[in-house]
């Protein structure tokens, strides 16, 4: 990681070095990808890769505010993709485009763990997930500075937005449920050949709502 605007030399090839006004980061992490092309093999995470080995990374969009999501089995992941992804502007980071006219930044602005994402795309319907929490729900003492003060309020909202995620997927989950019993009971209930037309054409429309969800 080199920082944009501390060495004298960037004063020759930076536009931006003397008018700080302009600075839109502070921080390059480009020089993570020579250690990133070291460790990963990057055939692996591809469509066509290895079938057992799946990625799946965030992002947000920096000018739509839409959720990124790169999943290895839809797409090449590369190198930019995961500096996207660890690119968090309150740490000064930059953002990067990872495709054209696409420019993305760490993920966290929306949920720092994508839960959700994670219960859409897995094909496997009783999931067991493991959440690692890398910020601290609690705090053995208050801040004592305003450093202190800035880390301990990107952990509650970091770990609010997990809690939340939590209990939508349980929440949904109940849901799913129940509509599951009320349909088989109609359907162990409904006779095709004595119900009326109408009433036959209604429950097909029931079946297929039920089908969907």
């Amino acid at each position: 990681m080199e920082m944009k605007k501390s060495l004298c030399p960037d004063a020759l090839t930076d536009p931006e070095y003397f008018t700080p006004y302009q600075w839109t980061y502070l921080f390059d992490h480009s020089p993570l990808v020579k250690t990133l092309e070291k460790y990963i093999d990057y055939n692996k995470l591809q469509p066509n890769g290895k079938p057992n080995a799946r990625l799946i990374i965030t992002g947000v969009n920096v000018l739509t505010s839409e959720p990124l999501i790169f999943d290895s089995s839809k797409q090449q992941i590369s190198s930019r993709h995961i500096l996207a992804t660890t690119a968090y502007p309150r740490y000064y980071f930059r953002w990067v485009e990872v495709e054209k006219g696409v420019y993305a930044w760490d993920d966290s602005l929306l949920s720092n763990t994508p839960l959700r994402e994670v219960i859409d795309v897995s094909p496997i319907k009783d999931k067991r997930i493991f959440l690692v929490e890398n910020y601290p729900k609690h705090s053995e003492k208050l801040p004592d500075n305003l450093l202190e003060v800035e880390h301990r309020s990107r952990d509650i909202m970091f770990c609010d937005k997990t809690l939340h995620s939590i209990q939508m997927s349980k929440a949904i989950t109940y849901y799913l449920r129940f509509i599951d019993e009320l349909y088989q009971m109609i359907e162990d209930r409904f006779d095709f050949e004595k119900e009326k037309k109408e009433d036959k054409e209604k429950f097909e429309k029931i079946r297929a709502k039920y089908k969907t969800l």
